[in-house]
């Protein structure tokens, strides 16, 4: 936890009234995945993007369950927030800190639009990334928590996609 603390604490040296103002903004629009549905919702309404738009809600829900719903329960590691003397900018979180559920979403939807689509998805990777320095920014999360949701959205993802080529008609024509 030392090492972490110093890098929340590093980053947290670069605050500033405007930067306050952008990772607020990136926390609300990234909260429960929004922007992420709302991208792939737009994806599925055009016919190059449609597999890659189905394939990023798939991949967001079964990135979702297993961090916020198996992963978060079972290990119970407290945030950031919750052991030091910090105050927020947001509005504090109610679930457990590892892994981060934003950087599990961000990672997993930026996996499947890869996936299908190289140049996109390393433009929403630069995205994921940004809103998983917006959780150490926040102090909401351990930079392991961040590491780890994004590996756990990459590895879903790559499993989720594999599995729908290989057994979803819909998705091995790759539009």
């Amino acid at each position: 936890m030392g090492l972490e603390l110093d890098i929340l604490n590093s980053i947290h040296g670069i605050s500033s009234p405007l930067m306050d103002s952008v990772m607020q903004a990136t926390a609300y629009v990234t909260e429960h995945g929004a922007i992420w549905i709302l991208l792939s919702c737009i994806l599925i309404c055009t016919k190059r993007y449609r597999h890659a738009g189905v394939a990023m809600l798939v991949c967001m829900l079964v990135a979702s369950i297993l961090c916020d719903e198996v992963l978060k329960p079972l290990i119970c590691r407290e945030r950031p927030v919750d052991l030091c003397d910090f105050d927020l900018i947001i509005d504090p979180p109610t679930s457990y800190s590892f892994p981060s559920g934003h950087s599990t979403v961000a990672f997993a939807t930026a996996t499947a639009l890869f996936l299908y689509h190289r140049r996109e998805g390393c433009i929403l990777y630069v995205c994921a990334s940004f809103v998983a320095f917006s959780r150490l920014y926040l102090f909401v999360h351990w930079p392991t928590d961040v590491i780890a949701g994004a590996l756990l959205g990459i590895t879903v993802s790559i499993a989720v996609v594999w599995l729908l080529r290989r057994y979803i008609p819909f998705f091995s024509e790759d539009g």
